[in-house]
């Protein structure tokens, strides 16, 4: 019986410790916060309270000249002002609800989804509107996309 023990402390303990480090694979809960956004940077990443949010649940076109990860091409950039005004238009001077992932991305954005003050998610409003698409976990190719 004293192996059974010692089998489920270890087991306990393991467990604790993925859950803490989020090492278990589950999604934490997403923690619920409503504010002004305070500044558009582009369709997916945004500033509210001095916190940059990167929006998980979308991709957008780029509008900046950066050639890593900038604009590909100049309808690139004309659908990203679409959807940086887009963008604008539906969030600053409203109360948003800021719905976050625990761990922030490799750039050290928050991870999050923002619901409208109507209860509708942000990013499904830009991908029904055709300003942005699903995020994959993959860049989208913008020009190939805007050329069909």
């Amino acid at each position: 019986m004293s192996i059974y023990v010692e089998y489920r402390a270890i087991c306990l303990f393991l467990l604790g410790i993925f859950w803490a480090t989020g090492l278990s694979g589950c999604q934490k809960p997403l923690s619920d916060h409503r504010t002004p956004i305070d500044r558009v940077v582009d369709g997916d990443t945004v500033w509210a309270e001095g916190v940059k949010y990167r929006l998980i649940d979308l991709d957008a076109p780029e509008q900046h000249n950066n050639p890593s990860h900038g604009f590909k091409c100049e309808a690139e950039r004309i659908h990203a002002e679409a959807a940086t005004a887009r963008a604008k238009e539906l969030l600053l001077d409203q109360p948003i609800r800021i719905l976050t992932e625990g761990k922030p991305d490799r750039y050290g954005r928050t991870l999050a989804k923002l619901q409208l003050p109507d209860g509708r998610i942000f990013g499904d409003v830009l991908i029904a509107e055709g300003l942005a698409v699903r995020w994959t976990g993959e860049k989208h190719d913008w020009c190939a996309h805007l050329s069909q």
